[in-house]
């Protein structure tokens, strides 16, 4: 992730300010996951993942699941919540790592599933065509890229953030062609606060002959 207004990501966790923090797995993933049961052996990987509620969600799912913050201390918390899961290391890891800067070797290969919330709105827009050279590079042909997208509020600048507002179709203009979308609506279900302004993208990577 990027920085913050006035403070650096890890200046954020090692302050223990972090108000983003749901305390939760998304309620969009649960339901996501519920209705769409995993494959064997499937890999997930969620960026931006902060505490890992949502690792450890797609590991108790039976994804073999891997975030990525670049806040150094947001591993200890991660750690903390991940032996009250009682999950193991293999099941959710957590990289500490530049996003950008990663390649599918770097993790062991290329995943099935990859989980943006909350991560595509605090990058600049400026980086967006490389965050999706990345998703492009990370995912597995025919994998899926599982977006909520955080905050749709019509008519805010879209130049203000993190985190930046964001506008579903344009969203779905920078993932094209290299994803097809399969759905894109607005959440019904969101954490508190959140409603109204989330919505699940559920976009497909094409096959290179496609």
């Amino acid at each position: 992730m990027t920085e913050g207004k006035s403070k650096t990501w890890e200046e954020h966790w090692a302050e223990g300010d972090t108000p983003w923090d749901a305390g939760r797995a998304s309620p969009v993933l649960e339901k996501y996951v519920a209705e769409h049961p995993t494959k064997k052996a499937a890999r997930a990987l969620i960026p931006g993942c902060g505490s890992g509620y949502d690792v450890f969600h797609l590991a108790r799912a039976g994804y073999r699941s891997i975030g990525i913050d670049i806040a150094p201390s947001a591993q200890r918390r991660f750690s903390e919540l991940r032996t009250i899961a009682g999950l193991t290391e293999t099941e959710a890891s957590l990289v500490t790592f530049d996003f950008f800067a990663l390649s599918p070797d770097d993790l062991g290969g290329p995943f099935d599933l990859i989980w943006d919330y909350t991560f595509y709105c605090a990058i600049s827009p400026g980086q967006r065509d490389a965050w999706r050279s990345q998703m492009d590079r990370l995912l597995s042909p025919n994998g899926t890229l599982l977006m909520l997208l955080y905050p749709v509020v019509a008519g805010a600048p879209e130049s203000q953030g993190p985190p930046y507002p964001l506008d579903p179709q344009k969203v779905t203009q920078q993932l094209s062609p290299s994803f097809r979308v399969q759905h894109l609506a607005k959440a019904t279900d969101s954490h508190p606060g959140r409603e109204g302004k989330e919505w699940l993208g559920v976009f497909q990577k094409q096959a290179a002959d496609t």
